[in-house]
């Protein structure tokens, strides 16, 4: 009888006895099968705690970590999806101690070509990796990986800032192509008949909480960065730990997320692989991919992993307006402007109201530009003006309570029609009055559309999916912010809804860095922060706070923001996610149901 072994099988029953050598082995099988490098160990890097060897084509074949620096049986590398190497690698020193290797890959389809630049530095407490893509000829794309695998993974589990370690039976994360998107958009929205979907609360209702702050053995597994609402199977923090508790050592790969993110997921197996796939960028020769992580060595400790992060990139941990922990407390999300048992909200620790009165005359204009006695119908058909939104600030600031006005960046107008109807404002100055004039007459150009140029509707009384850096609507969101601080001084700021939209890509816009379906495009979560970032530091001045929905749940887009409201947070997945970025700012989890507590 012939007994055919793989060598990656042969290495997973020895590594436990013997010490990696320093020629790289094939992995014909798991996540990491392009990971074959047969050339010898040429290059070396050392730091703190860790250190690694390369060989000649820039695979880490060898690592060694902790003070002792123990041999870790280990190999890692960046791919490029259906691409394969083409021509001589090059290499060389750098003058910090690290080393650089450029490739070209060839597209095995289209033969589309590209350079990728790996850089290894030493830090005082890392290896920093650098990633570059550079394209040549027409723009294109594929999925960049960066892939790491413990080739004896006995008796060692992975953490991620997930929603919970695996369970049997969860569902694969989503991928996101833009015909993907706007399938599950019209889905959302009620466009299309489904008995399940975003948004069912009774889908999840039996759902059980899940550990996040627990490691779990190696499974085969796949997450979905930043999730979407109530959905399983997804990652808040772009970063991967490896641990071995008998031995007290284990690896961070930690992306920065001051890179451009745009889709990732995070797959893992259960023979110690661990990709992180990204997806839809640009590789061109004038806008090349840049992405930046760091190696860490620690104690077998997820939080030493996650607090490394922490320490290392403080502006999307730490609440811009420090004194938001002055705000700390329950929440409510409410419209009643009754008198308050205000003796009964202080004994429950009650803080702040975000604001549900809907004193808008549409969802969008949450803040109309005008004066304080101008009046206008609210959602609600009262007839209100900043006046009467102010009286209400003042008098929940009066009884000690903060208010968070309604924002939303992301969709806007409500029962907008298909086509322009006949215009009600006779003067542009009035446009903001109606749903309709305002986004057929005013800002058309932010209505995000499908390739072939139909409006894509929300799923809230017809709104539509607006794009938030388009310069008409970001000018109204400006000016939105100025107006709260000069009229409603009252306020303590805004809570922005709607992040749920981020996922979704403009395709008649390019943000310079976006491919999606062979076309460029435009991402609403780069169009978010950006002007997210405008209307922050307009009310930061004003020491007023930023809080947002975290609709999905992205590390890099919490930047601007001081706090949390969680509309999902009494769903075990979205509380998980959304609490593992709130370490140092407050967050406050919608419970929609007495139940929920009982």
């Amino acid at each position: 009888m012939n007994l055919k072994v793989t060598r990656r099988k042969l290495l997973q029953w020895l590594g436990a006895l013997a010490a990696y050598p320093s020629v790289a082995q094939e992995a014909p099988k798991g996540l990491a099968s392009d990971m074959s490098d047969p050339s010898a160990l040429e290059n070396r890097v050392d730091a703190p705690g860790i250190s690694i060897g390369l060989t000649g084509h820039g695979h880490i074949v060898e690592l060694n970590l902790g003070a002792k620096k123990v041999v870790v049986p280990f190999h890692a590398c960046t791919f490029l999806a259906a691409c394969t190497p083409d021509g001589i690698v090059t290499h060389r020193t750098l003058d910090s101690g690290g080393v650089e290797y450029r490739r070209t890959f060839v597209h095995l389809g289209t033969q589309a070509k590209c350079l990728v630049i790996d850089r290894f530095i030493p830090t005082d407490s890392s290896i920093r990796w650098e990633v570059e893509v550079i394209g040549s000829g027409d723009p294109w794309s594929t999925e960049i990986e960066t892939q790491l695998s413990l080739l004896n993974p006995s008796g060692a589990t992975f953490w991620t800032a997930w929603d919970g370690p695996p369970v049997p039976g969860l569902q694969p994360a989503q991928k996101d192509g833009l015909g993907t998107m706007l399938d599950e958009r019209e889905r959302i929205a009620g466009i299309r008949n489904v008995d399940e979907g975003f948004g069912n609360e009774t889908k999840w209702a039996e759902e059980a909480w899940r550990d996040p702050l627990v490691s779990a053995p190696f499974a085969d597994l796949e997450l979905r960065y930043g999730g979407l609402a109530n959905e399983h199977n997804a990652f808040s923090i772009p970063m991967a730990t490896i641990l071995d508790a008998s031995a007290d050592l284990a690896l961070s790969l930690v992306q920065s997320p001051e890179s451009d993110m745009l889709a990732m997921r995070l797959n893992t197996s259960v023979l110690g692989d661990v990709k992180l796939v990204r997806a839809n960028h640009r590789i061109s020769s004038s806008s090349p991919v840049r992405i930046s992580m760091d190696l860490v060595s620690h104690p077998a400790d997820w939080r030493a992993g996650l607090g490394w992060m922490v320490a290392r990139y403080p502006n999307y941990f730490e609440p811009p307006n420090r004194s938001v922990y002055e705000i700390d407390g329950c929440g409510s999300y409410a419209g009643g402007e009754g008198d308050l048992d205000t003796e009964k909200l202080k004994k429950m620790a009650y803080s702040l109201n975000w604001n549900a009165r809907f004193d808008w005359p549409f969802q969008g204009m949450s803040i109309p530009p005008v004066k304080p006695d101008v009046t206008w119908q609210s959602w609600y058909q009262k007839e209100t003006s900043l006046a009467h939104m102010s009286r209400y600030d003042e008098k929940m600031e009066k009884s000690g309570f903060h208010v968070l006005e309604y924002f939303v960046t992301t969709e806007g107008g409500n029962y907008i029609a298909n086509e322009p109807p006949e215009r009600k404002a006779k003067a542009d100055s009035d446009l903001w009055r109606d749903g309709n004039d305002f986004i057929h007459y005013q800002i058309p150009s932010a209505v995000v559309r499908d390739r072939d140029g139909h409006i894509m509707y929300s799923n809230w009384f017809g709104d539509v999916v607006l794009d938030p850096a388009e310069p008409c609507w970001q000018k109204v969101l400006l000016e939105q912010a100025e107006t709260l601080v000069e009229e409603l001084p009252h306020s303590s700021g805004i809570c922005i809804d709607r992040m749920d939209w981020l996922t979704v890509y403009n395709p008649h816009r390019d943000d310079g860095v976006s491919w999606i379906d062979g076309r460029p495009a435009r991402s609403l979560l780069i169009s978010w922060k950006e002007t997210v970032g405008k209307v922050a530091a307009i009310l930061h001045k004003a020491g007023k706070y930023v809080y947002a929905n975290t609709l999905v749940t992205r590390v890099e887009c919490t930047g601007s923001l001081d706090g949390f409201y969680n509309e999902y947070g009494d769903y075990p997945c979205s509380l998980n996610l959304c609490a593992l970025l709130a370490v140092h700012k407050p967050a406050i989890a919608w419970t929609r149901d007495i139940n929920t507590l009982r």
